[in-house]
């Protein structure tokens, strides 16, 4: 019985233990230990929490004015509470510097069809340190994939009049406008973007990363300086996929008329494509790249090349410099497989057809290289070729 009666005086015991009464007030006579309540004129505690507006002060984009267009003439941090539709013109227009935009993971949508009409997000010329991110910019239709274009919605989707510094954009999707997708000028820095379907540019910045465009009438990604992780297409005469001034890192462009993938810097780990011109072109070095064209040639570069791959129904690899571990094919009948201005090593050279005037390889100096038979399937001059 004993046994039965302790669990039921437990709690009995511990209530007894713990009753203190009501607690003391605040003492406000003298020194406080550890924090303490604010109190009101009256000495009551008050409340300490802070509102998220004071934490991080922000500002819904919407309370800006009654309908689109939405003016930000002041800096700090806005953000989008829904969707917004506009009938025509701007959507957001960035009037200020130190601003930053957040979507929220909303869209700004055109339903203009008698062409193409304002920017979604329009920044005036002469902003710095700006930030654009997580939302899309969609229009009512727009297809650039042939001409004439059926065009509808946005003339552009984030666009700068002028120079502007210290921008990012991070993390918008652009589908569907008459011009350009993303433009940014100077020490713009774009990534994790998409663009599909433009008649202009699709993405063009200072530095792009991790980005991807489609469809797109112009260039599809024009850097000034660096590109990492991208993918371009362009659909228009004489366009680019990819026109990089710095460096290419693990890119790709296609173009249907034009240069697939240009880069005035060094390309690694890169491919690209055309029909009429170079697949891949850069004036620097490149290194485990692939290009292919139907008529220009596939991969050309005005430095070294190693370990790298062209093929065309002109020449396949041209390298102004050396080539190493490289593979050069032409289907023609009057281009090169490999074509090396300086030494090649261990390179593999190609024609494909019968009895032509095409070269397998051609090289001032080539070291242990191998190549087609035929009638020319090695150019390389007397004494200037070993372990062949």
């Amino acid at each position: 019985m004993k046994r039965l009666l302790l669990p039921l005086l437990l709690p009995l015991l511990a209530a007894t233990a713990f009753a203190q009464g009501p607690l003391a007030p605040p003492n406000t006579s003298g020194p406080q230990v550890g924090p303490v309540a604010a109190l009101d004129g009256s000495g009551n505690p008050q409340p300490t929490m802070k509102t998220l507006h004071q934490v991080e002060p922000r500002t819904p984009v919407q309370t800006l004015a009654v309908s689109a267009p939405y003016t930000i003439s002041q800096p700090g941090s806005y953000y989008l509470t829904g969707n917004i539709t506009v009938a025509s013109g701007d959507a957001i227009i960035i009037a200020s510097d130190d601003v930053s935009l957040d979507l929220n993971g909303f869209t700004l949508k055109s339903t203009f069809t008698g062409g193409a009409s304002g920017t979604a997000v329009s920044v005036s010329s002469s902003r710095s340190r700006l930030t654009i991110r997580n939302g899309s910019i969609v229009s009512s239709t727009v297809v650039y994939d042939s001409s004439p274009a059926t065009v509808g919605g946005f003339a552009q989707g984030i666009y700068s009049g002028g120079l502007i510094t210290q921008a990012l954009v991070s993390g918008i999707h652009v589908t569907g406008v008459a011009g350009d997708g993303i433009y940014l000028d100077e020490q713009g820095i774009i990534e994790r973007c998409t663009v599909t379907h433009c008649g202009g540019t699709g993405i063009f910045a200072d530095e792009v990363r991790d980005c991807s465009v489609k469809n797109c009438y112009g260039t599809a990604i024009t850097a000034r300086g660096n590109a990492s992780n991208c993918t371009g297409s362009a659909t228009g005469a004489g366009s680019r996929g990819l026109f990089i001034s710095g460096n290419a890192t693990n890119c790709s462009g296609t173009a249907i008329s034009g240069i697939g993938l240009y880069c005035i810097g060094n390309a690694m780990n890169c491919s690209g494509k055309s029909t009429d011109e170079a697949g891949l072109y850069c004036s620097g070095n490149a290194s485990n790249c692939t290009g292919t064209s139907l008529t220009g040639f596939g991969l050309s570069c005005g430095g070294n090349a190693m370990n790298c791959t062209g093929s065309s129904g002109n020449t396949g690899l041209y390298a102004e410099g050396n080539a190493t571990n490289c593979t050069g094919i032409t289907s023609g009948t009057v281009g090169k497989g490999l074509w090396c201005v300086r030494t090649a090593t261990s390179c593999y050279g190609q024609y494909l057809g019968g009895v032509s005037s095409a070269t397998g390889l051609k090289a001032a100096i080539a070291i242990g290289c191998t190549y087609t038979a035929g009638t020319n399937g090695l150019d390389v001059p007397a004494g200037k070729s070993f372990n062949m």
